[in-house]
């Protein structure tokens, strides 16, 4: 053996053979009590009273020899404690120091490496610097006390504002009340009863010192503290509690090697063990380290040594050896897969750990672990005798016991678990769940290399979740139930899979009597399954994995729901295709059995059958059963299964994004001809709720790729609906939102309606036959070009109240309502037209034209006049009317239209013309319009007033007309405008007026 002095002494040639052992001197400047190597990095830690020193691990080269070698460099900062430790630990960058009554946790680096400092030194004219963490503030530290002095106005001068202390880097702050981190410790870890500790407590403060030549920020360090433990003393206890082992594991993933991503830490009392872990990288101090806690362990007997695996603990006492579960998986498994219950699942973190392994052993005094085996050192208690320095002599033994692999492990388990599969139900789960763990733990940490060992180990892992799943489904709840739906999707089986394990499931002989009881709670719990999977099954029957069996899997499922709960099929129905497509006849039989034995349907019921009459060919039928529905019956069932209603181009899901493109269905498509009202509800519905289920653009692509398809078949239901929808969607927008956010589709969608409305005032809704003689555009539609290329385009077809829409019964409101001026009901056709210059725009007999066509034609011209009053309609939709009536002067309506859409001196000009009953009223409506723009802007209203009195007096002085005359009266012309508006006025109106007048 050759021994040299690290950092100090190279080794010679002779010295570097193979042949030798060599030994490696630590130089230290006081007597060192405990000792701790890092097994990833290799460096070395001691402790010499409360001083920590770091030693770190280098492989050199020598100069002359060029052959490597290894050595230590100290670290040239140390960490002082609060107290002397007795047992340290390393692992990379986190150091652990225990005490006899205090034990440390914290991780050390650079300050580029770690996100907060509470430690960040001064230099100062000393040969070395002691800065403590709790003596002085951090640069972003903030004193609650400080802040409520702030808050309260009582603002010292010395004081600065907490907001200068923060960088960007702070945000979000958190502040941790104490109260609230013992609530939170207590349901994140594990709540003792009567914990021996005192967690984080006063006064255990961590310094760092640093030599005298630091300048450079980059070479402070931090630490940032994760566990700090003080055990408490109990007066009047003979035996007080000490802190009596420890040990840490680090945990890697096999995708990333380099760093773990959890550590474990183990402290044991003199009879109790304290199991933390914590996730890495940490980047703050720990606010909630109790929370950490995962497991307490309750030993046997006094302990002497722990030794930690990534799934087992083994403990030494003076008893023997025991082994027992580890709760971290659990832990890690939710940090690293989406644990739902839905798709993935993970065994509960608050069951107890097991008990695994007991042996008996005498006189072990130390317990070593390797990679594949656990070693301990025994002798007897009374040695035949001693060497002259007191070591005893030919005495000691060594036992290696091969640890078992995941896979023997979870064997063994399964072994003694399958014994209490029927007999006590509870431990069989339990044994099976610490099982499942192993394997899950395993297969985390598990080299990618070792194919054919993962290959069998995701085999075992596999049929742990099919047993569990297997378990819960037998249960007697339904919460416990659920569980089984995410347990068969990991352990890869199909429902058809599931269907026959259940059928083949083994029964103890002495279980052979409440078969037939046990069996009908199986069913229960394979029905939920079934339901639960099937409202997931949301793929096209061609794509279904298992499409061979689908057939013989419907039928099997409806024999067991037609057997032990028939009243579900109608739900199965709504929420499967696949029931559907593969069984509509037999599907039919079971319900209308079912049905006869109700003495009222539900409504789910009804749209079941209504599908199924639709899957079978039989519209006639469907239509049937949708008439026996109430209107808000429908609504409400339709928008609880608007999925029916909707399918995408791509998507193979009923559930889809706010991009995606959809169409209708068959139901929408019937739904169109028969419930035109309760349709457009519903898609209002869809589109305004707060989770709303699709968005205006989405509807409106639907509406254009469906209305092309109906061009040639007889009546206007599509273009009703569509018409319907966006007037129920405005208005909802009208009436919920006060700012006008438009994107392209609310544009077009306005610009839809509108020429909606144009198409309906030009042509005969009551016409017995359909005619193509509006075109439809032919653009782009995922991009809503059809909505701009053409404007003038009337996009619907002509109108035919069919029975299922009474326009007598339409009560116009909101939008609809409040806007319209009162003038409008002065001009034509809601006034007998004196010119005789308005005439409809197609050529009908007098007794054609029926109070029903002149009843619609009104309310068609009352909401398009309400729109165009509407102060949030884009102003292109005005401009397109314009032109339209241009081309079109004989429009129903076509003069009061053009007052809206014209400037206010050429409406006034019209007004003169063709309707001075009205003008009165348009002055009074321009210039409160006006004066609430802007009272200092009234050009456009003086102008309507004077050109009205200059005009229309020798008028007045002329024609006895009665209502002319009215019309112009001095009081009455004066009498209804803001006094504002005539005091702007009044001057005018004296220069303007005529001697006569």
């Amino acid at each position: 053996m050759r021994a040299r002095i690290a950092g100090r002494v190279t080794p010679s040639c002779s010295q570097s053979s193979q042949d030798g052992l060599e030994m490696i001197e630590l130089p230290v400047k006081m007597a060192p009590i405990s000792i701790a190597c890092c097994q990833v990095t290799g460096n070395i830690l001691l402790s010499s009273e409360n001083l920590l020193t770091i030693y770190c691990f280098h492989v050199r080269t020598h100069d002359i020899s060029h052959l490597k070698f290894i050595d230590f460099a100290e670290y040239d900062f140390h960490f002082k404690l609060s107290f002397s430790p007795i047992k340290l630990a390393l692992c990379e960058n986190v150091i652990v120091a225990m005490g006899k009554k205090h034990c440390h946790l914290f991780q050390f680096g650079n300050v580029n490496n770690l996100q907060k400092s509470t430690n960040v030194p001064e230099n100062k004219s000393s040969n070395s610097q002691q800065i403590s963490g709790d003596k002085k503030k951090a640069a972003n530290f903030i004193d609650w006390e400080e802040i409520t002095h702030m808050e309260c106005g009582n603002k010292p001068d010395n004081i600065t504002a907490h907001s200068c202390k923060l960088n960007f880097s702070s945000y979000p702050i958190v502040v941790n009340l104490p109260s609230i981190v013992s609530e939170r410790a207590a349901g994140s870890g594990v709540l003792h009863q009567n914990s021996p500790f005192h967690v984080a407590p006063k006064g255990m403060a961590l310094s760092v010192i640093l030599p005298s030549h630091t300048n450079s920020r980059s070479e402070y360090v931090t630490t940032l503290n994760m566990l700090q433990l003080r055990l408490a003393s109990f007066p009047g206890h003979v035996v007080q509690e000490e802190f009596n082992c420890l040990d840490v594991l680090p945990l890697y993933l096999h995708q990333d090697n380099k760093q773990a991503v959890s550590l474990l830490v183990l402290v044991t009392t003199q009879q109790e063990g304290y199991l933390y872990q914590f996730f890495l990288p940490v980047h703050s101090d720990s606010a909630l380290q109790q929370a950490a806690c995962i497991t307490v362990y309750p030993f046997t007997a006094p302990v002497l040594c722990v030794a930690l695996e990534p799934y087992l603990l083994h403990v030494l006492t003076e008893t023997g050896l025991e082994t027992y579960t580890l709760k971290s998986g659990h832990r890690l498994a939710t940090q690293m897969e989406n644990v739902d219950n839905i798709n993935m699942a993970c065994p509960p973190c608050d069951d107890p750990v097991c008990l695994v392994g007991l042996r008996p052993f005498l006189g072990v005094k130390h317990l070593l672990i390797t990679q594949s085996y656990l070693a301990l050192l025994t002798c007897p208690e009374n040695p035949p005798g001693t060497s002259s320095d007191g070591h005893q002599e030919g005495s000691w033994t060594l036992y290696t016991l091969k640890l078992p692999t995941p896979t023997t492990l979870y064997t063994d388990i399964m072994t003694v678990g399958s014994v209490h599969r029927w007999s006590s139900p509870t431990t069989y789960c339990h044994l099976l769940c610490e099982g499942h763990i192993i394997l899950r733990t395993e297969l985390y940490m598990m080299s990618q290399d070792t194919k054919e060992e993962n290959k069998t180990l995701l085999s075992l892992y596999k049929d742990s979740c099919g047993l569990l799943a297997d378990y819960y489904i037998t249960c007697n709840s339904e919460k416990e139930w659920s569980l089984a739906t995410p347990y068969y999707t990991m352990s890869g089986l199909t429902p058809f899979d599931v269907m026959e394990r259940v059928k083949n499931m083994n029964i103890s002989v002495s279980d052979l009597q409440s078969h037939h009881d046990r069996s009908g709670k199986y069913a229960q719990g394979l029905m939920n399954y079934l339901k639960t999977c099937l409202i997931k099954m949301d793929y096209k029957s061609e794509d279904i994995p298992f499409s061979l069996a689908v057939p013989s899997f419907a039928h099997s499922l409806l024999d067991i729901f037609e057997k032990h709960d028939p009243g579900q099929v109608s739900t199965l129905v709504l929420r499967s295709h696949l029931l559907r497509e593969y069984s509509t006849g037999r599907v039919l039989s079971i319900m209308k059995k079912e049905l006869s034995l109700r003495p009222k349907p539900e409504p789910s019921d009804a749209l079941a059958l209504v599908l199924l009459c639709i899957q079978n060919g039989s519209p006639d039928q469907a239509i049937t059963v949708l008439n026996s529905f109430s209107p808000k019956q429908l609504k409400n069932i339709l928008a609880d299964n608007y999925f029916l209603m909707f399918e995408g181009n791509d998507a193979k899901t009923r559930t889809w994004g706010k991009e995606d493109t959809l169409n209708f269905t068959e139901l929408s498509t019937l739904l169109m001809d028969t419930n035109m009202e309760v349709l457009a509800r519903v898609l209002v519905h869809l589109t305004t709720t707060t989770d709303s289920a699709m968005t205006l653009k989405q509807v409106l692509q639907a509406f254009m790729e469906y209305l092309p398809t109906r061009i040639s078949t007889t009546g206007p239901n599509p273009n009703k609906v569509f018409q319907m929808f966006l007037e129920g969607y405005f208005n909802w927008l009208h009436l919920n939102q006060s700012e006008a956010n438009y994107d392209v589709a609310h544009i077009e969608a306005l610009k839809i309606l509108v020429r909606s409305y144009l198409s309906d005032l030009q042509t005969n809704p009551f016409e017995k036959t359909s005619s193509s003689l509006f075109e439809t555009p032919k653009s782009s539609i995922s991009t809503l070009n059809l909505m701009t290329t053409s404007k003038h385009v009337c996009l619907t077809k002509r109108m035919r109240p069919q029975q299922t829409y009474n326009h007598k019964k339409e009560k116009l409101s909101g939008l609809f309502s409040g806007l319209r001026p009162r003038f409008l009901n002065k001009l034509p056709p809601f006034v007998l037209d004196s010119s005789k210059r308005i005439v409809p725009s197609f050529n009908m007999d007098d007794e054609e034209i029926t109070d029903d066509y002149i009843e619609y034609h009104k309310i068609t011209l009352t909401k398009l006049q309400s729109l165009l009053c509407w102060k949030r309609l884009p102003g292109v939709c005005a401009v397109e009317v314009y032109h339209f009536l241009k081309r079109h002067p004989q429009l129903y309506g076509n003069l009061s239209l053009l007052v809206l859409c014209m400037p206010v001196n050429e409406a006034t000009n019209i007004l003169m013309d063709f309707g001075p009953q009205a003008l009165l009223q348009c002055a009074q409506y321009q210039a409160t319009v006006v004066l609430l723009v802007c009272n200092s802007n009234i050009f456009d209203s003086k102008y309507c007033m004077n050109l009205s009195i200059v005009r229309m007096l020798p008028t007045h002085t002329l024609d006895n007309s009665s209502h002319v005359h009215e019309a112009f009266d001095c009081h009455t012309l004066l009498g209804g405008f803001p006094p504002l508006f005539l005091a702007s006025i009044s001057l005018e109106l004296v220069d303007d007026a005529s001697p006569s007048g």
